[in-house]
């Protein structure tokens, strides 16, 4: 039992190192990283130490080509000599599986300084597993409200990425200006923009969250309203995940669920909904979820107060109930894990 107790102490003071180191940096760890900074600047040569702006901020090295011979074709170049130095002859015995002059195979010049932030990431998720049709213009981790508009194939399909109140699309980086989307990306964009508009800081805060979010959170039109957890790998349960959401903004779904909750239904107050599911999701606030989804459901009594919150913008009645059930008042009001 005594050496139980000894190993489950030297575990939470193990632990308590790790989460200090975490959050302070060392000295070293300080000098360590402004040398892998500077390793890319290109006034070094002239003393100057200048700002240089990393992927990492310094926690992987980013430049790589600092040998002094390099390759450039058949030839062998040395830079700081400014000179030849060699010749790469053709194989001449390999036939058909002869490597092309200065090639490596196998090798990466440089890997994404941003890999180990997402370990758990496919290599072709910055292109949402699609790299002929999709582009990656800044190499920045991911931009978070992802909007999909599904092509007749799966290669004609395009992507918008929300941020500061616009959706841009991918592969051009240009601002969507109406042309090109459908009326689910119009009715997604429309209610965004009441809610930067509004007062409601609750709600800015949460759209807000996903935007900047290292969790991908994609959207596309579908048959109903739904929002499903979205991660590589097996998350654990309560872990901050991204998400895939679909919505149907159609008049007869939107009758619908009037029949259902017993007050009018918009564009807003079904995303206000799901937005508090994707909200949980991202910030790991899932640990309560109880299915089926019930009016005793506390991830559904978080999702009719934010909807509530946008009643209040369009002067709309409150919702009090879900699946035909009354909520209890005052979970409704204080909503747990809120």
């Amino acid at each position: 039992m005594k050496q139980f107790y000894f190993i489950m102490i030297c575990l939470l003071i193990s632990g308590s190192i790790v989460a200090q180191e975490k959050t302070k940096l060392s000295k070293e760890e300080k000098e360590r990283r402004e040398k892998n900074i500077q390793a890319a600047n290109p006034f070094a040569k002239f003393g100057y130490k200048a700002k240089v702006a990393t992927l990492s901020k310094g926690k992987y090295l980013e430049v790589h080509d600092l040998d002094s011979i390099v390759t450039i074709g058949s030839v062998r170049f040395h830079v700081d000599r400014k000179e030849i130095v060699g010749f790469i002859h053709p194989d001449t015995t390999s036939g058909e599986y002869t490597r092309p002059i200065g090639d490596i195979a196998s090798r990466w010049l440089s890997p994404d300084p941003l890999a180990e932030e997402f370990p758990s990431w496919s290599p072709y998720t910055f292109s949402f597993n699609n790299p002929l049709r999709f582009v990656d213009p800044d190499g920045q981790a991911p931009e978070d409200i992802i909007f999909i508009i599904r092509g007749k194939t799966r290669a004609e399909d395009r992507s918008l990425t929300y941020k500061n109140g616009n959706f841009h699309w991918k592969d051009t980086n240009k601002i969507y200006d109406g042309k090109g989307g459908n009326s689910t990306l119009n009715g997604v964009l429309g209610a965004f923009r009441k809610i930067e508009k509004s007062g409601d800081n609750v709600l800015k805060n949460q759209l807000h969250t996903l935007e900047k979010s290292k969790n991908s959170h994609f959207i596309e039109a579908g048959n109903k309203n739904e929002v499903e957890g979205f991660g590589i790998g097996i998350p654990k349960e309560g872990d901050p995940i991204g998400t895939q959401t679909t919505f149907n903004f159609s008049k007869e779904e939107k009758a619908k669920l009037e029949n259902s909750t017993g007050v009018p239904e918009t564009d807003l107050t079904i995303v206000a909904h799901e937005m508090r599911h994707q909200f949980d999701y991202d910030t790991g606030n899932m640990k309560d979820r109880k299915t089926p989804a019930s009016n005793e459901s506390p991830q559904e009594i978080r999702g009719v107060n934010n909807e509530n919150r946008a009643r209040k913008i369009e002067n709309l009645p409150m919702r009090t109930t879900y699946g035909g059930r009354k909520i209890d008042p005052e979970k409704l009001k204080n909503p747990p894990n809120n």
